[in-house]
């Protein structure tokens, strides 16, 4: 009988830990969250530190540009690309292409991006969109539009590359 009785405390006692194991598991994940909540909300605090000292080293005439393109009649202010890429705020022209060139085409079923970069030795550029362009059937053409990015500073090798790309 006194047997039973540890069995029956011993059991109970086992429940109650398995209990209090799951519920602690339970309180972990859930701390863990709120950690990643803080450190989520300390860096959006850092972020809006370097875009407020951005902001202040602008001249009135730049921030006045960029109020006026950023406001709408809206309620709702979503993040901007400067709220992400503060440094783009010290050039005007930050987010506006070099060289644009294009016929226009919309309603099509497929875009393919095609982005490059300066090469010393080769350019790859070429050949790919070559290689594109061959693969594709007639039908296929007049259904995509191909977006080449050339992702370089210097305005005259862009303009030298889209050049070039011109006559493909």
């Amino acid at each position: 009988d006194v047997v039973d009785i540890y069995q029956r405390e011993f059991l109970a006692l086992r429940e109650r830990l398995h209990s209090a194991e799951q519920e602690n598991l339970r309180r972990s994940k859930e701390l863990n969250l709120v950690l990643e909540e803080i450190k989520r909300a300390i860096a959006e605090k850092q972020a809006l530190r370097d875009i407020n000292r951005t902001w202040s080293s602008l001249s009135e005439e730049t921030r006045l540009k960029l109020w006026n393109v950023s406001s709408s009649k809206n309620v709702l202010q979503l993040p901007s690309i400067f709220h992400h890429l503060p440094h783009l705020l010290n050039r005007e022209d930050s987010l506006q292409p070099a060289v644009h060139l294009g016929q226009g085409r919309t309603g099509v079923s497929i875009v393919m991006g095609v982005p490059s970069v300066k090469r010393e030795v080769h350019s790859y550029l070429t050949d790919t969109l070559s290689s594109l362009m061959s693969e594709l059937s007639a039908a296929e053409k007049d259904d995509c539009v191909i977006v080449v990015l050339i992702a370089e500073a210097d305005q005259q090798y862009a303009s030298s590359v889209a050049d070039n790309l011109k006559h493909l």
